[in-house]
């Protein structure tokens, strides 16, 4: 049902502009249809074209500033759930009501833009829904650790391969900093872990 929506208002938007023309240009009615639905379909064609090659070509650090966006994005959702019950929440699915309600879907904050499943997840929206937060873009690192009434620790951090040489790691005053593999690995060393009864 929501792929049928989705194609309306793409035709909506692809074709409704050329009618609107037709309605309002009676003079070029003749030339219109014989010619103006051809010129139109073509230009959509190198707009989605030119639009394609932009994505792909996205440089990493273009990819990895989206990314940046993101995680302060959840930062600040889980200072709110701080504000509001007194602690940090304990995984994604905790922050995900605090992040913003103006997306279609708030799991999109959860995808990086250099994940290889990007693409797949912006497609189908169904497969999103279906898809655990934990199988997303990032690793919400107090599920494993806690942060030992430290006043600063890492919080969220990308899952290894998102980008090359490094990750991004969201801190808990809301910096995000870039680390190399073996500064994170360092970084998360001095992390004490939970226990498997902290976990539960």
């Amino acid at each position: 049902m929501n792929l049928l929506i989705n194609i309306i208002i793409a035709l909506c938007l692809m074709f409704g502009p050329y009618v609107i023309i037709l309605i309002i240009f009676k003079g070029l009615r003749p030339w219109l249809r014989k010619w103006g639905l051809i010129i139109w379909v073509v230009c959509i064609i190198i707009l989605f074209t030119l639009n394609n090659i932009y994505h792909s070509h996205a440089t990493p650090e273009r990819k990895r500033r989206w990314c940046e966006i993101n995680l302060g994005v959840i930062w600040h959702a889980s200072e709110n759930y701080v504000k509001q019950y007194n602690k940090y929440p304990s995984g994604f699915e905790d922050a995900l009501p605090f992040l913003p309600e103006d997306m279609s879907n708030k799991k999109y904050f959860l995808i990086c833009a250099n994940d290889t499943r990007y693409d797949y997840f912006l497609r189908d929206k169904e497969i999103l829904n279906k898809t655990p937060v934990n199988d997303l873009s990032y690793i919400w690192l107090l599920e494993n650790y806690h942060p030992d009434n430290r006043l600063l620790f890492p919080l969220i951090a990308d899952k290894n391969g998102n980008h090359k040489n490094g990750r991004n790691v969201l801190f808990s005053n809301g910096d995000i900093k870039w680390l190399s593999e073996s500064e994170f690995q360092d970084c998360m060393k001095n992390m004490p872990r939970k226990s498997e009864e902290q976990k539960r």
